[in-house]
């Protein structure tokens, strides 16, 4: 039994790692998509800032 722990904690262990890296993949990919918007964001704001009435 304490061979098939091993085995199951083993899997576990990998299951975590991938989970892991996949989560920092997605944390690149979500500070790519935000640096892409910052840059794309003051060219907005210049087109409506002649047209806001306060």
């Amino acid at each position: 039994m304490a061979e098939g722990n091993n085995k199951e904690g083993s899997k576990l262990g990998r299951l975590r790692s991938a989970a892991k890296q996949q989560n920092g993949k997605l944390y690149i990919i979500k500070k790519c998509i935000a640096m892409l918007d910052l840059r794309r964001q003051p060219k907005s704001k210049m087109n409506t800032k002649g047209h806001q009435h306060y």
